[in-house]
């Protein structure tokens, strides 16, 4: 009498290991990994540096004269460029932030993207503005004197740091106090990312304005931002 088994048809629709193991490569494949999460980190890099160089070499907000104005024509590369690579790193920072947290703080995270979208847009057009002054600086239509007299009215009629920096700067602030609390519920990284990140925003906030103390402060919260963009590209 043959075996049990001798006759038994083999499995339907039977799969070689192989593919399974494919396939449970594939599907494993971590969120923030390959080109994506390497591209928020270059762009949180670029972003970084970009602001060091706008805070060095940039337009200097209410502390500019014409003298400075005259002897800095070159600030407008510093403050266009650098607020643009800026910008694209606080959007690299939101998507990689959102990348990161996922169940516990994930709320936080779409709000800190809603928030600190809208806050990016105003800075961005807000920091455009000054850069039309520096003609002031080479001017020869009227005497020194009187440029920095109509420099002064210009800058105090100026509607735009109310009406568009302050509400820009305002919601930046709250984003970073809810990418804080998004980090902190997710533990999606080690404490003292969000811990630095919040209190190098601090620092930054204190001592704006620009200039080599500025981007000296300016450094925690940038080593805090390139390591959140590290995790999204590792987790």
């Amino acid at each position: 009498m043959p075996a049990p088994w001798a006759g038994t048809p083999a499995a339907p629709h039977a799969v070689p290991m192989t593919t399974i193991q494919a396939t449970a490569a594939t599907v494993d494949t971590p969120r923030g990994s390959g080109t994506r999460g390497l591209l928020l980190l270059v762009a949180i890099v670029l972003g970084g540096l970009g602001n060091l160089a706008n805070l060095l070499a940039g337009y200097n907000g209410d502390h500019v004269r014409i003298a400075w104005l005259a002897d800095h024509q070159s600030a407008w590369i510093a403050a266009t460029y650098g607020t643009a690579l800026n910008v694209l790193g606080i959007l690299a920072l939101l998507a990689a932030v959102c990348t990161l947290v996922r169940g516990r703080g994930a709320a936080w995270a779409t709000v800190s993207l809603a928030v600190g979208a809208l806050g990016t847009a105003l800075y961005a057009v807000s920091a455009a503005i000054p850069m039309a002054l520096l003609g002031l600086g080479t001017q020869t239509t009227v005497p020194a004197a009187d440029a920095e007299a109509l420099l002064e009215y210009v800058r105090d009629q100026d509607l735009t740091q109310v009406g568009v920096a302050f509400p820009g700067f305002l919601l930046l602030l709250v984003a970073q106090i809810t990418i804080t609390v998004a980090l902190v519920r997710s533990r999606a990284l080690p404490a003292w990312v969000p811990i630095l990140f919040i209190v190098g925003g601090v620092l930054a906030v204190l001592f704006a304005g620009g200039g080599p103390l500025s981007a000296l402060l300016a450094l925690p919260q940038y080593v805090a931002m390139v390591a959140i963009g590290w995790h999204a590209h590792r987790s």
